[in-house]
């Protein structure tokens, strides 16, 4: 948290003049995307290549980090007062700098999962990379319009979906429960840009998003689901 007011008051002279000139200080990161491929497998879970990059233009310290909620917000049923939470275990993560494999820490904080690739400081002006690849396990649940995997995502992303049976739609979380279509089918299966994650009703880009995918069933058996309500 920036304390400005209280310090600016103890501060003269060389203190003062310190201060604001690190704050008129210019920033040294440019442009920083990031993409999404994930690939749903038949039993229902899915995988991932995450892909972050960030552009110095100055030298700077970068850190990639991915944080995800420990469960997904269902869609509101009105057969149920309290909201259904389905749980997704996260498994085989694995990271890379930079073209370099390099060790993933990771921490439950409350309802949250924490995973950072090693930070770096000092680094020359130029573009960096963070790659996770991971897969998640217990995503699908089956109804009438067919099976609805949901995909937690650490922030809004480029991203492309692939499932073993014909996606037929996809819909984004714009709050709590509520979704919305969007994407379009592609030749990798479905694809939503980075920029459909918007809009007045919609959170913030760099929060964690939901989004749902429905898909034929190919006959294989889904893994179980954790389904807990509150």
């Amino acid at each position: 948290m920036r304390r400005v007011g209280w310090l600016l008051a103890g501060l003269t002279g060389v203190g003062l003049a310190s201060m604001l000139a690190a704050q008129a200080a210019p920033n040294p990161y440019g442009q920083a995307t990031s993409t999404m491929q994930i690939e749903i497998t038949a039993d229902g879970g899915y995988s991932v290549v995450h892909t972050m990059t960030q552009e110095l233009v100055l030298e700077a310290s970068v850190q990639f980090e991915m944080v995800l909620p420990d469960a997904v917000r269902l869609p509101d049923d009105p057969a149920h007062p309290l909201p259904g939470l389905l749980s997704a275990t996260v498994v085989e993560i694995t990271g890379e700098q930079d073209g370099q494999a390099v060790e993933v820490t990771n921490a439950s904080v409350g309802r949250r999962l924490d995973y950072e690739l090693p930070g770096r400081d000092d680094l020359p002006a130029g573009d960096y990379t963070g790659v996770l690849r991971y897969s998640r396990t217990g995503a699908t649940l089956p109804d009438d319009a067919g099976n609805q995997t949901y995909l937690q995502l650490p922030r809004a992303s480029q991203v492309s979906v692939s499932a073993p049976g014909e996606i037929s739609q996809a819909r984004c979380g714009t709050r709590p429960g509520v979704f919305v279509p969007c994407g379009s089918a592609s030749a990798a299966g479905w694809t939503i840009a980075v920029d459909e994650f918007g809009g007045e009703d919609a959170p913030r880009p760099w929060y964690p998003q939901v989004v749902v995918v429905t898909w034929a069933p190919t006959g294989a058996v889904l893994a179980p689901t954790d389904i807990r309500y509150g």
